[in-house]
């Protein structure tokens, strides 16, 4: 094997510093540039090939064909590429347009002739008539691979600082990512100028070999195709200009290396495989709480991430644990921006999540183990609550106890921990504490509030108005809508530890969810009772006009802004929900498990209350969220009146926008919030262009992103093979979704909407097992694969036809 590669750190890969160098090297087809460096790479090696013209071709077979024969040596196989004049150009490439043909024995003449004859073909879909200069290549098949992919030397759509490394190391084929076929390819970001950080030796290989490309060329905007053999040899098959330049922002490279500077200093340094003290030391993550990932999006704009700070994660998220018997973390904020993406510190995160009468060093062993595990099992970033820490007691909580504890944990101590589990378990199921009942008034009293303020709309809308909007939606809103969310989990962690103790069935859960009359179930009935005349339209606006796909996102339009096409239905309305009854034996079973654990409730009882709890944690959203959706409007009318844009209100933080009653500055509001939204505006730009993983747990984290396979939450047994189709916040289309598998990247309440369709299944980017979109499902009995995260989302939604088996955890391209 070669030895590490020394990385010239001197070597900057910024495209200003290749203008220095007199460009002589030239691109041409594919065959030309390949045949131009061959010869100047030392790290490189160019399978033998032979190229030649349609004008040549035609002219004789013969020639060309003797001229192939002895590429090969008789030995191995041969592909036949395109090489088409307008395939590579300087302003524009049809990468992938044109067809390879691989496996063809050299001495194979009518193999031969066909594949040439078929890739020549492949050209005319794309011009008139035929290019007498076109090209085809016939190459050596590169055999025993151990990777091959693709690298881009810059962001495709912005041309950010970062290798793109596409990759298949898993199925030996050459042609896997470039084709787009199966499901193992991988990726990984490398940002340009911290190579050094790379760990993998054969990463560290191939991208010294990208460099040598980078300085024999003058460019650094490549897209190159590559092959490593199993004796480590690197083989190039393609290098051609990334044509997308004159689309990319000047200057963001920069920007980006900025705010990764800052990174460095301010968040680094926290990171517990940093060697940090062990009390302050934490990982930051998308999604292990709150999934903001999933509620504001991976590259929200400042107004969504403002908003969601001020109403859930500065406080509101600590105040509810508090109440409910947790530890409450006094003035710690859950979430932080890391270049605007939403992060959520894990250790608050965790330290919140244990019993406030567990003494701090008992408690702070917990976090610490907690955390590592975490940073070893990196899959589990968005199942926190199921695979890393104790939450809540349940029936096989001294099982789940051994598994998520440390060994050094005495069984004083055990005692100690299962006691404060079972006794704020116990109180908060019983109702002695915070109970569900406690919650729904609240929120009711939220409803209550909004309709007198929505009836003293008639004044034009103020900056007053939206903060009053947001005051009362924390106080009887989020705060509850937090505690509720606890609730939902702790009767699901309950009902599914009945099932691991025996005590239920899969089906009697799935039954028990079936029987649950929730938001959406009165959402598509109503729709029903709207289409037949029952209700008028005035009445679905008023229950369900404010929702919105992206609930913070004031450029995201409203039911009640779409028109009538949101509410249109297909399929019949839902049966009526079953009672679920269980058998007298089984109750009497669970009762004794209730009794014996301290509890008061009947069986009956325990069962109410966690139907209770699912359903109002459902209820508090659709409440609280209407609040949210007025301020939106509010700030948009105000907005409207200073003659701002929703575009420029959306690069605005809340808090910006709130003191304009309390601060003045600048000329006008118009001219200070102008200049303080196109500031945003350009954060933004650095938001959507870094490239950060969903786990921040070391230094090098910020520079060496790959993305994570994740392993989704499926819903149901079922198995179904249908289209796929991805569906967002603006192509909203509902009769498109019949019998459609639909995408979505967040499980957002605002597009329960598709529910009204007769969909085949659902595939969400973001979500947990417990999260919204995962309730509606198991409800309304529909397969889903719930939080696949990127680059299974991505090839999902590239993908015509998938076939969803929830039943073996898995997801198959059918037809890309």
């Amino acid at each position: 094997m070669l030895g590490k590669p020394k990385i010239d750190v001197n070597y900057t890969s910024n495209l200003l510093n290749f203008v220095k160098v007199r460009k002589t090297f030239q691109f041409g087809s594919k065959a030309e540039t390949l045949a131009r460096l061959d010869g100047e790479l030392k790290r490189w090696s160019i399978p033998q090939f032979r190229h030649f013209d349609l004008a040549r071709w035609q002219m004789s077979h013969d020639a060309v064909l003797a001229d192939i024969a002895d590429l090969a040596d008789g030995k191995g196989t041969v592909i036949v590429r395109s090489s088409a004049r307008n395939e590579d150009g300087e302003l524009y490439a049809q990468a992938g347009a044109f067809l390879s043909v691989p496996h063809i024995p050299p001495a194979d003449r009518a193999a031969l002739i066909s594949a040439i004859e078929e890739v020549f073909a492949s050209y005319r879909g794309a011009a008139a008539e035929s290019n007498s200069e076109d090209q085809v290549l016939v190459q050596k098949m590169v055999d025993r691979v151990s990777m091959s992919g693709v690298i881009f030397t810059q962001v495709l759509s912005s041309g950010a600082p970062y290798y793109v490394v596409n990759y298949d190391d898993e199925t030996g084929l050459t042609d896997s990512v470039t084709s787009g076929t199966g499901y193992v390819n991988r990726t990984i970001y490398i940002h340009r100028d911290h190579v050094d950080t790379v760990r993998s030796e054969r990463f560290l290989q191939l991208l010294s070999a990208v460099r040598e490309i980078e300085q024999i060329t003058g460019e650094s905007s490549l897209d190159i195709e590559f092959a490593i053999d199993m004796d480590h040899h690197i083989h190039l098959f393609q290098a051609r200009r990334i044509t997308a330049q004159p689309n990319w922002s000047r200057g963001l490279s920069q920007r980006i290396d900025d705010a990764l500077v800052r990174l460095e200093k301010s968040v680094a340094p926290r990171l517990l495989l940093e060697g940090g003290d062990s009390k302050t030391a934490t990982i930051l993550g998308k999604m292990p709480d709150w999934n903001p990932a999933e509620i504001i999006g991976n590259a929200p704009r400042r107004l969504a991430f403002s908003l969601y700070r001020y109403v859930i994660t500065d406080s509101v998220w600590r105040v509810a644990r508090e109440r409910m018997g947790y530890f409450h973390p006094r003035g710690k904020p859950l979430m932080v921006s890391c270049a605007g993406q939403p992060y959520i510190d894990v250790r608050q995160s965790l330290r919140s999540f244990i019993p406030a009468t567990i003494p701090d060093d008992l408690a702070n062993r917990m976090v610490l183990y907690w955390l590592h595990k975490l940073a070893d099992n990196p899959l589990l970033h968005d199942k926190v609550e199921f695979g890393i820490a104790l939450t809540a007691w349940t029936f096989d909580f001294d099982t789940r106890a051994r598994q998520m504890l440390p060994e050094d944990v005495t069984q004083d101590e055990m005692v100690l921990i299962h006691e404060a589990y079972r006794e704020m378990t116990v109180d908060l199921v019983d109702g002695r504490r915070a109970s569900v009942a406690q919650q729904v008034i609240a929120v009711n009293e939220l409803q209550a509030r909004y309709e007198v303020l929505a009836g003293e709309q008639e004044h034009p809308p103020t900056i007053d108005l939206a903060r009053e909007l947001l005051e009362n939606c924390i106080e009887l809103g989020t705060i509850p809508f937090s505690i509720l969310a606890r609730h939902g989990f702790i009767a699901k962690a309950l009902l599914q530890s009945l099932r691991e103790e025996g005590l239920l069935s899969g089906d009697d859960i799935n039954a028990f969810n079936q029987s649950i009359t929730s938001v959406v179930t009165e959402f598509i009935v109503n729709i029903h009772r709207f289409r037949e005349g029952e209700i008028k339209l005035e009445d679905l606006l008023r229950d369900y006009g404010h929702l919105r796909p992206g609930t913070y996102d004031i450029m995201s339009l409203r039911y009640d802004q779409r028109g009538e096409e949101v509410f249109s239905i297909s399929g019949d309305s839902p049966p009526a929900t079953e009672p679920f009854v269980l058998s007298p034996a089984k109750s009497a079973e669970i009762e004794k498990r209730l009794s014996a654990a301290g509890f008061s409730l009947s069986c009956n009882d325990f069962l109410q209350y966690c139907r209770e709890a699912i359903r109002g944690r459902e209820w508090a959203k659709l409440v609280f969220t209407r609040s949210i959706s007025a301020c939106l409007e509010v700030l948009a009318a105000w907005g409207e009146d200073q003659r701002l844009s929703r575009d420029e209100l959306s690069h605005l933080d809340i808090r910006e926008l709130m003191d304009c009653t309390v601060v003045q500055h600048g000329r006008s509001f118009e001219e200070h919030l102008r200049v303080r939204a196109e500031s945003g505006r350009r954060e933004h730009e650095v938001t959507t262009g870094v490239r950060l993983p969903f786990l921040l747990t070391r230094h090098s984290d910020l520079f060496v992103v790959p993305m994570l396979l994740e392993q989704p939450n499926f819903v149901t047994l079922k198995q179904v093979t249908g289209v796929c189709l991805h569906v967002s916040s603006t192509n909203i289309a509902p009769g498109l979704l019949d019998g459609k598998i639909v995408a979505i990247e967040s499980a957002d309440p605002g597009f329960d909407w598709i529910f009204t369709r007769n969909i085949l299944g659902l595939v969400t980017q973001f979500g947990g097992a417990n999260s919204h979109m995962a309730i509606r499902c198991a409800e309304l009995n529909i397969p889903a694969a719930i939080g696949c995260g990127e680059q299974i989302f991505e090839r999902v939604t590239r993908s015509n036809q998938i076939e969803l088996d929830c039943a073996a955890g898995t997801i198959k391209l059918v037809e890309h």
